[in-house]
C-alpha cells in the first residue's frame, strides 16, 4: 500500500492495482438513455460481454431510474476521448450524455 499525504495531515491509502495518478482522474457523469424496448437487450449484452470499457476508463457506480429507461453512471478517466470509443460499442441500444464533474 502507498499512503498519499494531503493538507491537514489527511492521507488516502492507495492499492497497488492503481497508480497514484489514477486517483486524481477527472470524474464524469454519464447519462444513458435506453432506446425504446432495449432494456433487456442491454443487460443481455452486459451479462455476456461486460461493460466493454476501454483501458483507462473506470466505472465507479451506477443508478437506474424507476422506469428502467435511464442509467446514471459515475465514471473517471484522464482522457475524455475514451468515452467516444465506449459509446460506439453501445450506440445501437443507448443514447449517451456526458458531463464532466468539476
Amino acid at each position: 500500500m502507498i499512503k498519499m499525504f494531503f493538507q491537514r495531515n489527511y492521507y488516502k491509502t492507495l492499492r497497488f492495482d492503481r497508480t497514484a495518478f489514477d486517483y486524481f482522474m477527472k470524474k464524469y457523469m454519464v447519462i444513458e438513455n435506453y432506446k425504446k424496448g432495449c432494456y433487456e437487450k442491454i443487460y443481455e449484452r452486459y451479462n455476456a460481454e461486460g461493460r466493454l470499457l476501454p483501458d483507462g476508463l473506470h466505472f465507479l457506480n451506477a443508478w437506474v431510474n424507476k422506469d428502467k429507461s435511464i442509467c446514471f453512471q459515475l465514471m473517471e478517466a484522464n482522457d475524455s476521448e475514451l468515452f467516444l470509443e465506449w459509446f460506439k460499442k453501445w450506440k445501437d441500444l443507448v443514447d449517451f450524455e456526458l458531463y464532466p464533474i468539476d
